[in-house]
């Protein structure tokens, strides 16, 4: 390579490279230009892009326009064709955007242009020859990936190349191979028992979000062909019944008005225990049981069977499991923590699951002809578990006017179910399931009744000798019209479904079907709904939390709201189809606590003050603040739910099986009703034991150690009742002054 100098000035610098005349923007000096020149030429044989990049730190931001100009030169035009590929190989193993512009980037990281040194990229000859080589290249690596059904290489390709030319590519140029992958895709989602969808096929082959307005119509119409086509030759086997004992899936399907919804069971790991459930499972299913219910059976046995894997022993039959191990087994399901750092499981989900072990182990100790086998499960007794339960919380005015204020940006459907379940009180369940002859009017009294069959309740009415449609009269006029205006729009789908049920929709509006069935709302995309919108408007409680949503939270607002407005149980028991006058009691529990939360915050510093002197000797300053912190979040709270644990880990391992009377716990005013609760189901509980000792003959009973124990539980609860009202009363006149 020859390198004359021409002519040299200030600010450009005319060289003869190779015979050829070329003008260069430089100023420093022909000898460093040459200087530069030379060790490009040796970089480029060599294709060391590193090097490169690094050379206008050696000799100044300009050299990258020196590289652009001489790259139209014959000597170095191959070169640098190869040197573009090369970078755009490098974007592409990253999964970094390539173009023009980026790979003068990456040549000149330190340059603030934004026209990249003045080079007209669109009509660089080498630019252009340089990226036709690199969209060579990508649609070799990318007809390699479809083939080798690489889903990361695949977005790393999409990344590099963006959406507009990677959908042209593998539409037009690479559609056999495309359409494979796809295909492929799409069998991956019915294995993993997923609903095969536009939105869910592209996430899944390319990882990455893509609505359906981005595609052009060719585009379109190539994916929800090849959908369409893989649903006819393949869906109709989904959806066929699977419970092949033995299997790591099953697959049970189930109507909804037209369509075909799927129950997907994944017993992959059960391991040992695979088998006794399915046998379990499938016992249930042949004797009517419905696919959700068998779906929330397993749910509550795989409760037990994590905590079995936490614990460590491997058994090969339920049946092996001892009293120990049972106890071992509750511990553990107490101790597990969700993400959050909160109790995973309350102890009437514990109950729950040991309830269904019960069961389980009964049925397998007759199916295997063990008899004499004791259930360990049986052992252990969980009473007043009711009092632990944590019922669902009421909706303060300040959140439901919030709501009520952004509920519009929710889908229509929701927005008229939440009106309608804040209004009567109904059961998300129950709405959605509501008739077109739902509304009737009342001549005599001017109103309107909404009618509708209560699905918790149906079947202790027709047992009680009531009718099986409940009434609710609608005192509001807007629930009425909405009422009406459902009936009214859903009309045409109610004909086309053969259904009588109003809040239906087309089942495939989302996935750009041309065959379109008829499908009914779900009640848990109500609740997400209205949680994504609470979200989106930063909808907090007083103490700065957001708001969680639940479907249930309207019908405990609404029979707050008429107790506090001087409604009568009984009234507000007919409203809400209560079958029982306790149930409707429970919530003047909620009335109470209206006015205890407000005081509980002051009250809460109070009782944090009084804590035992040796207890808080314990704690440093520091660690007594972050007790505190810990107390107020919840990530302290006992297992049974009833106050918070005060224990320092230098008192050592607990030893106690119960929290009732320690002198660690610390519970207040907001735990009152729960207190009262305990009481009351325990006074029964302890009289049912009388009853029953005295039919055996015992009338000594106190000297019992049984009902001595029970007595002392009632009087640790009494004794704790007492606390909490005294130290209310206390307070109440001062916080009544202000």
């Amino acid at each position: 390579m020859m390198i004359e100098l021409v002519k040299e000035g200030s600010l450009r610098c005319t060289i003869l490279l190779n015979n050829t005349e070329i003008s260069l923007h430089w100023k420093k000096g022909f000898q460093l230009l040459k200087q530069y020149i030379s060790a490009l030429d040796e970089a480029l044989s060599i294709q060391d892009i590193e090097i490169i990049s690094r050379l206008p730190e050696k000799f100044g931001e300009n050299t990258p326009r020196v590289l652009y100009k001489i790259s139209e030169h014959s000597y170095f035009n191959d070169r640098f064709v190869n040197l573009f590929v090369k970078v755009g190989e490098k974007f592409l193993e990253e999964g970094t955007h390539f173009t023009k512009s980026a790979f003068c980037k990456f040549l000149s990281p330190y340059s603030k242009e934004t026209n990249y040194l003045g080079v007209l990229l669109r009509d660089s000859s080498p630019f252009n020859d340089g990226m036709n080589q690199f969209n060579n290249v990508v649609k070799s690596v990318l007809t390699n990936a479809l083939n080798k059904r690489s889903s990361k290489k695949i977005y790393k390709i999409y990344k590099t190349i963006k959406f507009e030319q990677f959908f042209k590519l593998a539409t037009c140029e690479l559609s056999k191979e495309f359409k494979a992958y796809l295909n492929h895709c799409m069998d991956l989602l019915a294995h993993e028992g997923r609903t095969v969808s536009f939105h869910a096929l592209l996430i899944t082959a390319i990882q990455v979000r893509i609505e359906f307005p981005w595609l052009n119509l060719q585009q379109q119409e190539f994916i929800i062909n090849i959908i369409k086509a893989w649903r006819d030759a393949n869906e109709k086997n989904n959806q066929q019944l699977s419970m092949e004992i033995g299997a790591n899936n099953w697959t049970i399907p189930y109507i909804d008005v037209q369509t075909t919804r799927v129950i997907n069971i994944d017993f992959s790991n059960l391991y040992e225990m695979k088998l006794e459930v399915q046998h379990y499972l499938l016992y249930w299913y042949e004797n009517g049981e419905s696919p959700k219910a068998l779906s929330r059976r397993y749910h509550t046995l795989c409760r037990v069977t994590n905590a079995i894997k936490i614990i460590g022993v491997k058994y090969t039959s339920f049946l092996d499991i001892t009293y120990v191990e049972s106890l071992q087994i509750l511990d553990c399901l107490q101790l597990m923590k969700a993400t959050n750092g909160r109790r995973k499981y309350n102890i009437s989900s514990i109950s729950d699951a040991f309830s269904e072990l019960r069961i389980l182990f009964d049925w397998l100790k007759e199916k295997s002809n063990r008899s004499s086998l004791r259930n360990p499960f049986r052992r252990i007794i969980f009473s007043n578990v009711d009092g632990f339960t944590k019922n669902s919380v009421y909706i303060p005015d300040e959140v439901v006017k919030q709501i009520s204020a952004v509920i519009h940006d929710c889908p229509v459907h929701v927005q008229r179910t939440w009106l309608i379940m804040m209004h009567t009180g109904m059961r998300a369940g129950d709405v959605l399931k509501l008739k077109s002859d739902c509304l009737t009017f009342n001549e005599k009294e001017k109103l309107h009744y909404i009618n509708f069959i209560p699905s918790k309740t149906f079947k202790q009415r027709r047992k009680s000798g009531l009718e099986d449609y409940h009434s609710v009269p609608l005192l509001s006029q807007e629930v009425v019209d909405i009422i009406q205006l459902q009936i009214m729009e859903t009309e045409l789908l109610r004909v086309t479904g053969k259904t009588p049920f109003i809040f239906v929709k087309l089942a495939n509006s989302r996935r750009h079907d041309k065959d379109m069935t008829i499908t009914g709302h779900q009640g848990t995309t109500i609740a997400n709904s209205i949680n994504r919108c609470i979200k989106r408007h930063s909808i907090k409680d007083v103490n700065g939390h957001y708001w969680h949503y639940t479907n249930h939270q309207c019908r405990k607002t609404l029979a707050v709201k008429l107790l506090t407005s001087g409604s009568s149980i009984a009234d507000v028991g007919e409203i809400l189809g209560h079958q029982n006058e306790n149930t409707t009691r429970q919530y003047y529990q909620d009335v109470d606590a209206l006015k205890i939360a407000e005081l509980d915050r002051e009250l809460f510093e109070k009782l944090f003050d009084d804590i035992d002197e040796e207890i808080r000797r314990a704690y440093t300053t520091t660690e007594f603040e972050q007790l505190k912190k810990e107390i107020l979040t919840g990530s302290r709270e006992t297992p049974e739910g009833h106050g918070s644990c005060l224990k320092h880990v230098s008192f050592g391992p607990c030893q106690k099986r119960s929290c009732v009377g320690c002198s660690l716990l610390l519970t207040g005013p907001q735990k009152l009703p729960m207190w009262r609760k305990l009481y009351v189901e325990q006074k029964a509980y302890l009289e049912d034991m009388i009853q029953i000792m005295k039919k055996q003959g015992i009338h000594n009973y106190e000297v019992y150690r049984d009902y001595q124990a029970e007595n002392h539980l009632l009087s640790l609860y009494a004794d704790t009742i007492n606390k909490i009202e005294s130290f209310i009363k206390e307070r109440m006149p001062k916080y009544d002054e202000k």
